[in-house]
């Protein structure tokens, strides 16, 4: 104790057992002029810090598990919708256009998922417009080449007409249709036959027009064109 007014806290060796260290905490008295001295094993003396020590340890690896669960369930939360459109992506690169990526969200993600189902409706709206103006142009080149052959399998003038005009009525799916042919001088379009009760009248009325006149026939007989209206009301 020879330091024990410099040092009032220190570790010694026990004096009794020889095989343990204590702690020492030494106190001067006032009315007296001794020093008291208390001695405790270090064991004991350390257990209270040790016992905080590993409650702190096992609170932070606590708080650790608790904000590692949260971080997955967060991730998952973010990634399962992107997870899912990536699915629905695969199934229309794979050919399915009916697939629609499920809208959880009115986020980013949400708008993402709506703008990709507007994209895909595009498209399957777009694919089937063309395979209908497909289909259209192959029956019309049907069409053209069974005229084709009934035009090199017919002898009579007449009969071919007719067979032509039936064909190009029924296959283009026209209400109506007439044949003109220039007569000898090249000046006039005849009517040489027509659909329909009109049709009839016109060509027993020897009806015809002439080459170069303000009329749909007139002037591609003139030009050697075809020309295409869509409102004859409306053509000058």
């Amino acid at each position: 104790l020879a330091n024990a007014s410099a040092e009032p806290f220190f570790s010694a060796e026990d004096v009794a057992t020889g095989s343990q260290t204590d702690q020492v905490a030494v106190a001067e008295l006032n009315t007296r002029p001794w020093l008291v001295a208390f001695f405790e094993p270090e064991g004991v003396f350390l257990a209270p810090a040790e016992a905080q020590t590993r409650s702190t340890l096992l609170l932070a690896l606590v708080l650790a598990a608790a904000v590692a669960a949260v971080a997955v369930g967060v991730a998952q939360l973010f990634a399962g919708p992107i997870s899912q459109l990536t699915a629905v992506a695969a199934e229309v690169t794979a050919g399915d256009l009916t697939a629609r990526a499920v809208v959880q969200t009115q986020d980013e993600i949400g708008v993402l998922a709506n703008a990709f189902n507007s994209m895909t409706g595009r498209l399957r709206d777009l694919i089937g417009n063309l395979e209908a103006r497909v289909n259209e142009r192959t029956a019309h080149l049907q069409a053209a080449a069974d005229i084709g052959r009934a035009a090199t399998s017919v002898r009579d003038l007449g009969e071919l007409l007719r067979l032509c005009l039936d064909l190009i009525r029924d296959r283009f799916h026209y209400y109506h249709a007439s044949i003109f042919l220039l007569d000898e001088s090249g000046r006039f379009a005849v009517l040489r036959d027509s659909t329909g009760e009109v049709g009839a009248i016109l060509k027993t009325s020897g009806f015809q027009l002439e080459v170069g006149s303000q009329s749909l026939v007139g002037w591609v007989a003139q030009n050697r064109k075809p020309r295409v209206v869509s409102d004859v009301a409306a053509d000058p």
